[in-house]
């Protein structure tokens, strides 16, 4: 039988430190002889002991100094093709926005000319059509024929027609309309030459 003099497991239960000196016994201890499994994990408890403090301090190690330099390595990277992602998805965005814009101006500009060239129409229809002594049958055939509606008050017939043009900054809408206006003698015919006028109607 060994001895439990030594400096091995067995010393240890006779209550001698592996490196030298005696060891306190603590509460629980069990006399060596017991046959229970217990027994041989507590013959060993010094180093059980020893090994559970290693692995919790490990635990409680800050993490740049677990980390290692493979690790800042990937991260760098990684790091470095996130900032492209975004750089190029900014330019995209950019891009695409001032695209839209574009496109919305050229679409804006062509109504105007076409709300321009719409007036200039009526214009020259209305001084061939409405000429002094044009009778109220004809004024109101003009009207009709621009699809503009069509009032007599007192004196002078007028007409509207809602259109849509490219308004300025300040106009909520491109909303506009043409308007045109004739004074009539008392039976009805043309007095004086026709005015046509236009305006935006969504603006400050």
């Amino acid at each position: 039988m060994p001895s439990r003099s030594g400096n091995g497991p067995i010393g240890v239960l006779a209550g001698r430190h592996p490196l030298g000196g005696l060891t306190p016994k603590p509460d629980w201890w069990i006399h060596p002889k017991t046959s229970c499994p217990v027994t041989r994990l507590i013959r060993t408890w010094p180093y059980h002991s020893f090994q559970l403090d290693d692995l919790h301090t490990s635990y409680r190690q800050p993490l740049h100094l677990v980390s290692s330099p493979q690790d800042t390595a990937r991260v760098k990277p990684l790091t470095r093709n996130l900032v492209i992602a975004s750089v190029i998805t900014t330019i995209a965005a950019v891009s695409w926005f001032g695209l839209v814009q574009h496109r919305r101006q050229i679409v804006c500009q062509q109504r105007g000319a076409a709300l321009v060239r719409q007036i200039k129409s009526i214009e020259h229809d209305a001084n061939e059509q409405l000429k002094i002594g044009t009778k109220n049958t004809d004024v109101a055939r003009f009207f009709a024929a621009h699809g503009m509606t069509f009032a007599v008050a007192g004196s002078e017939a007028s007409g509207e027609l809602s259109t849509s043009g490219c308004a300025p900054f300040g106009c909520g809408t491109d909303s506009a309309v043409i308007g045109v206006r004739v004074k009539l003698d008392s039976a009805g015919s043309v007095a004086r030459e026709p005015q046509v006028n236009s305006i935006y109607t969504n603006c400050l």
